[in-house]
């Protein structure tokens, strides 16, 4: 059952606390913008359920660096052990110019791997972005790796893969070899 925030419940933590009453597979959190949503939606993995949420970022690292970032400094080794032991995958996307006028879809895809889940362990997650790149055959992608896919199927300009990338340097290379 759908629960909106200020209208059937004070908070987040409230709500999710009321989902759970419910015996629901799958919490959907509408989006996590502070600490305490981000712990509430930590806590519910505990019992086993399935976390969905959104976070206004750029790529997976980024989303990660900023669920870690938005909790006391005292309380991010916890969070940071508890997000490498739970966390899935984290998908970005972005709606790009194409050609025929229209949008299309980029996205970057990173799975939870054991060297991903150790970086942010360890707090290394500066070296994801390769793990991603160098893990295709898993199914994850960089946003620059998908910019280049959608150049090369002819649905976006060379221009709007450098505009919408996140590296900008990454794109150029990935692009010069076309």
């Amino acid at each position: 059952r759908h629960r909106e925030v200020g209208r059937d419940v004070k908070s987040f933590r409230d709500g999710t606390i009321e989902a759970l009453r419910q015996d629901p597979d799958i919490i959907v959190i509408g989006e996590m913008r502070d600490p305490e949503t981000i712990m509430t939606a930590l806590e519910v993995t505990d019992s086993g359920h399935k976390v969905f949420s959104t976070l206004h970022t750029a790529s997976a690292v980024e989303s990660i660096d900023r669920i870690i970032a938005e909790v006391p400094p005292m309380e991010q080794d916890r969070v940071r052990n508890r997000l490498a032991d739970v966390l899935l995958c984290v998908i970005s996307q972005k709606l790009v110019p194409s050609l025929d006028g229209k949008r299309v879809l980029a996205k970057e895809v990173m799975l939870s791997t054991p060297s991903i889940k150790a970086a942010i362990k360890n707090n290394n997650t500066s070296e994801i972005y390769q793990m991603i790149a160098e893990s295709n055959e898993l199914g994850m992608i960089t946003m620059e790796q998908d910019l280049r896919r959608l150049y090369l199927e002819g649905k976006i300009s060379r221009e709007t893969a450098m505009n919408y990338a996140n590296n900008k340097r990454r794109m150029a290379e990935l692009l010069s070899t076309v």
